[in-house]
């Protein structure tokens, strides 16, 4: 759990309350007016996770080349059109995949989820309940704004609040447009300028009397000033009515019921765009499926350099999700139909990335250049590897991303005989050696790692993530 950095004594809370008597404003305003008013853009961060993996795999291809002269793998083809807008960070051990879908989803943004655990009461079988909250709703949270989470994939669920209950999703893009885009075209811009100094001193105070308390209490028992700090920001977001939304473009068209997979997804993203534009979510998480049954423009290879429209159904064919999304080697055009699909979905990721580098943000750049794409999650490659996985982060998050990198993870080594370091840790806080004696070389750097890099990077300073013992360093991005 971070800590905002909140620095009030109460003489200046009472000199506020003598300022505001009598006054009727709201205790929060958007995170897109506060921004205007100190003048600068506020950071955007959208998580693209796909559900079966991102499917950089050292089996078949990596990066190649030095830190800013690097070659990108072929399945990653499209991102080298914002090859100078990325930074990529190659190697990562993700925390708990094991051999379950449901698994990885639960720990894919949380990084907390017990060495060991498969299913839970709450969430049933084959969904184990995280230790931890998701790093979107964390952002939400420290930020003020709303995250807005939409799902293509079956809306199993990869977003957990602080009590660790799964936010919901809108599977739908026509429900999504009802519920949040629609209201957003109606509201009209704000034209009565705001004074928030009143309400952000009483925030101040209350997060700087949290804060000591946290001190001096044990990590174990910083659960109830967590609760209580949770419980502040739900109790302010019902009493206070939304702030007015900023101009936002006309959307391109309305939603239908009969809408492709592949017109879902561009929904999602023009909706994305929407939120960031309004300031009203400055972040979101998109879920996206590798099923060929939602999507109409998957083209590949096949592995005699052919051009191929659709699934090859060959005689040894068994099914979508063994045969290609795990990309068997014993299957033909296994891992070139998967390849297909993944750079079917990052074509989508950069054409959202190309029409944000065209919208011109308040501060003079380009909303892409204070936003930040995230690619993370799924099943680390499509195999189920959790031992060095690629992540990726299109934009320049308000300045605070050096982009045009490769990030090169270093490796623990595998041995027989176990005991290299590589550690997890159990629901008690056993801390576990969790070295396997198959495979290869483990990344020395976390997916816990990486999401404090991204929360600094939001303007969220936060020191872990995750479970205590997959902390080390943030990743320098």
């Amino acid at each position: 759990m971070s800590k905002a950095n909140y620095k009030m004594n109460r003489r200046e809370l009472l000199k506020m309350f003598g300022m505001a008597s009598g006054l009727a404003c709201p205790m929060l305003r958007s995170p897109l007016a506060l921004a205007q008013s100190a003048g600068r853009a506020p950071v955007r961060t959208l998580f693209v996770l796909l559900d079966h993996g991102w499917g950089i795999d050292p089996g078949y291809e990596s990066f190649t080349g030095s830190e800013t002269d690097f070659r990108i793998p072929t399945i990653w083809q499209p991102l080298n059109a914002l090859k100078d807008k990325s930074v990529f960070i190659d190697g990562l051990r993700l925390a708990q995949w094991g051999n379950a879908h449901h698994v990885g989803a639960t720990d894919a943004l949380t990084a907390s989820v017990a060495e060991g655990e498969a299913s839970s009461n709450s969430l049933g079988r084959n969904r184990p309940e995280p230790l931890g909250p998701s790093i979107d709703w964390l952002l939400g949270q420290r930020l003020n704004t709303q995250v807005l989470r939409l799902s293509q994939s079956d809306n199993i669920g990869y977003c957990f609040n602080g009590n660790r209950q799964k936010q919901a999703a809108f599977d739908s893009s026509l429900e999504a447009y009802n519920s949040i885009i629609r209201p957003l075209q109606q509201r009209s811009p704000s034209t009565q300028p705001q004074d928030s100094s009143f309400q952000q001193s009483l925030l101040s105070l209350l997060g700087a009397d949290a804060n000591r308390l946290m001190d001096n209490l044990p990590s174990s028992q910083s659960r109830k000033i967590e609760s209580y700090i949770e419980g502040l920001d739900e109790l302010s977001r019902k009493i206070v009515p939304p702030a007015p939304a900023g101009q936002i473009d006309p959307i391109s068209s309305v939603p239908g019921r009969g809408d492709s997979g592949d017109r879902e997804v561009d929904h999602f993203f023009e909706f994305m765009k929407l939120g960031f534009q309004a300031g009203t979510h400055n972040v979101g998480v998109l879920t996206l499926s590798t099923n060929p049954r939602n999507m109409s423009d998957v083209s590949w290879v096949d592995s005699r350099g052919r051009r191929r429209n659709s699934i090859n159904r060959g005689s040894d064919y068994q099914g979508y999700h063994q045969d290609v999304a795990h990309y068997s080697r014993s299957k033909t055009n296994s891992r070139e139909m998967y390849t297909g699909i993944v750079q079917s979905r990052l074509q989508k990721v950069v054409n959202f990335a190309q029409t944000l580098e065209r919208m011109r943000d308040f501060d003079g750049r380009t909303i892409l250049d204070n936003t930040m794409i995230v690619l993370v999650g799924g099943m680390g490659n499509g195999n189920h590897s959790r031992r060095r996985a690629t992540f990726s982060v299109i934009g320049g998050g308000g300045g605070n991303i050096r982009t045009g990198r490769l990030i090169r993870v270093g490796r623990i080594g595998n041995t027989k005989e176990g005991g290299s370091g590589v550690l997890a840790q159990r629901r008690n806080g056993q801390v576990v050696d969790i070295t396997r004696n198959y495979g290869g070389d483990y990344g020395n750097r976390t997916a816990s790692d990486f999401f404090v890099a991204i929360a600094r990077a939001a303007g969220v300073n936060i020191n872990r993530f995750g479970m205590n013992c997959y902390n080390t360093t943030p990743i320098p991005l």
